[in-house]
């Protein structure tokens, strides 16, 4: 009886810590698309400061959704979002945005 009861104790510790995934931190930038690489389904930007994550720098982003590429191109100013989990970074959504001027103003391309 007491084999019986270790075993179910052990089973039972094992299953509390199998809960569901804890939620991804999403973090969001603005940057300049530096290349576009389809096959490996990677954007390199070269991006402002992500406040409290990373400074600025040109770093390669793998998308979860492929046809996010598709609407890419070298040059283009734009804002994404991030999906952090322990153990993976995706770039998850991109829209393009206007180019900042020296004056803080907006121009569209």
């Amino acid at each position: 009886m007491k084999k019986i009861s270790l075993v179910l104790w052990v089973l039972f510790g094992l299953s509390a810590g199998c809960g569901p995934a804890p939620a991804p931190e999403i973090l969001t930038g603005e940057g300049i698309v530096e290349k576009v690489v389809i096959p490996d389904r990677r954007v390199i930007v070269a991006h402002e400061d992500i406040p409290g994550f990373m400074d600025a720098m040109t770093m390669s982003f793998e998308v979860n959704k492929p046809s996010l590429l598709h609407k890419l191109k070298p040059g283009d100013h734009i804002r994404f979002t991030l999906e952090r989990t322990k153990l993976t970074l995706y770039l998850v959504a991109v829209e393009k945005i206007a180019i900042r001027t020296a004056e803080g103003q907006g121009s569209s391309e």
